[in-house]
This record gives C-alpha cells, structure tokens and sequence, in this order.
C-alpha cells in the first residue's frame, strides 16, 4: 500500500517535487550538521581557550606569587641588613662613647695627677724656704735673746713637712740629724756668746754648718743625681766633724722597753 501518493502540482512533475524535497532535505540535515560541528569547534575552541586563559592565570598568579615571595625575601633581607647595620652601628657608637670616657677619666687622671704633683712640688718648696729661714732664725737666736727650743720647734716643723713631699729618702734621713746639729751648736753659740773673750769656736761652726745645709738646700732640687750624692757626701762629713749630738738626742726620745 502506498503511503505517499505524487502527483503534479504547479506544473511540477512528481519526480522534480521528490528530487526538490530531498535536496531541501538534505540542505537542512547538512545546515544542521554544520551548525552542530561548528558548534562543536566554537565551543571546543572557547573550552580550550579558557583552559588557555585558566594556565595563563595561574601562572600569572603563580609569577605574580614569586615575585611577591621574592620581594617580601628581598625585604627580609634588607630588613635584616639594616637591623644588623644598626647593631653595628650602635656597638660602635658604644665602643666609641665608652673609649671616649675612658680617654676622658685618662686625661682627667692625669690632670688630677699634675695638679696633685704640682700641689706637692709647691708644698714642698714651701716647706724648704721655710725651713732655710727657721734654721737661719735658729743660728741667730741668741744673739737677740730668742728663745732657742722655739727656733728648733719650728725647723722640726719645716723638715716633717718637707718629708711628706719629698722624693729624696736620703736627703730627709740626713736633715732628721741636722735639726738637732743645728739646735746643739746654737746653744753653744749661746753660752759662747755670754762670754766675749771666748775663741767663738761653736760660733763658726756653726756659721759654717748653717751655710752648707742652707746652700743644700737651696740648690738641692735642681741638682743632678751625682752631685745631689755630692751634697750627701759633705753634710755627713761636715755632720761627723761638728760632733753630731742626734743619735743622743735620739736615744733620749726613744722610750726605754725595759721600764
């Protein structure tokens, strides 16, 4: 049985409409198809495109994240440096601040010293004048009526001072026995004195004694280490010769152990 029945139409034979209909037909089908592949290829393009765009992301993010890392690493370090710097800086800040206050305390130890030394040196030389003038007061005492313990009261005086600022052991171990030399020649001076036709034998003594321990005295500092022996040497033996009475004067000072 026939399901479709041809027949002419429009001046169109059957065949021509069959023939039209399946090129129509197959026109659609393969406009269908086309479009269906090329919508394949658009969309198989557009999700290779994204996986494109997708890999191009991430690896801009993926760079863009190391050179963040690198950046923060390079930061770190500078931080570091600038903190390590800083340390250095400030430990040599201190090592200067502290060798400066120690060159500071150094120069003003010095100063101290100097200044101590100087006192010294002016203490001494004061005592020395005034014992030059006591031991010349002394020699002269009794010729104005002075008192002679007095006069040796005050060498003794210039002499202990003399020693807590001198530098000279030698010279302060001879002038111990001097004061009292000078003392014991005064006083024979004196009873020499009360008696006119005396030979004035103690009186030149001690004028000469006087003299040599005066001009020691006097030139004593700025003399060399030779000739400050020199001067040694001929106040003991001018000592020797005006029969040094110290050593009794001493043992009669010294308390006796026995009592």
């Amino acid at each position: 049985m026939d399901l479709i029945v041809c027949g002419d139409a429009l001046w169109i034979s059957c065949g021509t409409w069959i023939a039209f209909w399946n090129g129509m037909i197959g026109a659609l089908a393969s406009a269908v198809l086309a479009a269906g592949v090329a919508l394949l290829v658009v969309s198989l393009a557009n999700h290779h495109q994204q996986g494109l765009a997708d890999a191009a992301l991430e690896e801009q993010q993926r760079l863009a994240s190391l050179a963040l890392q690198e950046q923060r690493d390079l930061a770190l370090d500078a931080l570091t440096e600038q903190r390590r710097l800083a340390a250095n800086a400030s430990r040599d800040q201190r090592f200067q601040y502290q060798r400066e206050l120690l060159e500071q305390r150094s120069s003003m130890a010095l100063q101290l010293e100097a200044q101590r030394a100087e006192a010294s040196k002016g203490r001494y030389f004061a005592a020395t004048a005034d014992l030059v003038t006591a031991v010349e007061a002394c020699a002269n005492t009794f010729r104005r009526g002075g008192d002679i313990e007095d006069a040796f009261v005050q060498m003794e005086s210039a002499r202990v001072r003399m020693f807590f600022d001198s530098d000279s052991p030698g010279l302060m171990d001879e002038l111990e026995s001097w004061t009292y030399l000078i003392w014991e020649l005064t006083k024979q001076a004196a009873i020499e004195w009360k008696h006119p036709t005396a030979e004035r034998l103690p009186l030149q003594t001690l004028t000469a004694a006087t003299s040599l321990m005066t001009t020691s005295l006097t030139q004593w500092h700025s003399a060399s280490a030779s000739q400050q022996e020199e001067m040694l040497g001929q106040l003991r033996e001018t000592r020797q010769w005006a029969g040094d009475p110290s050593g009794d004067y001493r043992e009669l000072l010294t308390p006796d152990p026995s009592a």
